[in-house]
């Protein structure tokens, strides 16, 4: 799929204003499929549960019965519900800013290449480094190419348009 311009349709350039739920459509991409409803699953997770706390805090059955189209529904529960865990925790660390540091956010549950490649890409717009996901590559591959014609959106290394 593709967005504007050519660019590729990510999932998870919807959120990447809201980069702890960036990192929950990482979670909810692993090993599964976008076209197994991913897009439908996360829209119904955040409007249950719109922030970490609530996630958090999610009663599992519900949560595990929402995400049974996606296969490894209770273990991507307990995960989803650790990594929430985690960024509140964090957010608590970084008095509600994103956070940059690799180790902070490579320590927190179910984050692993591909989200932190996600994040740091789209969220830190940081693209010296090409990511290993395919979907994600094919971003890249897009972003560099449109700032080499001079992209008018962009002058630059993007910080700001991510």
């Amino acid at each position: 799929m593709e967005a504007n311009h050519g660019e590729p349709d990510l999932l998870q350039l919807r959120y990447r204003g809201e980069p702890w739920k960036l990192l929950v459509c990482c979670i909810l991409l692993n090993r599964t499929r976008r076209s197994q409803g991913v897009d439908r699953v996360a829209e119904e997770l955040f409007r249950r549960w719109p922030t970490p706390r609530t996630l958090a805090d999610a009663p599992h059955l519900p949560l595990v019965r929402l995400l049974t189209p996606l296969g490894f529904q209770r273990r991507r529960a307990l995960s989803l519900r650790r990594f929430a865990e985690d960024w509140t925790w964090l957010g608590a660390l970084y008095q509600g800013t994103t956070p940059a540091a690799s180790t902070e956010l490579r320590a927190m549950h179910g984050v692993g290449d591909y989200a932190f490649d996600a994040y740091r890409l789209l969220v830190l717009g940081d693209l010296s480094v090409p990511p290993r996901d395919k979907e994600l590559l094919r971003w890249w591959r897009w972003r560099m190419t449109s700032l080499s014609k001079g992209d008018p959106r962009e002058a630059g290394m993007v910080r700001g348009y991510v």
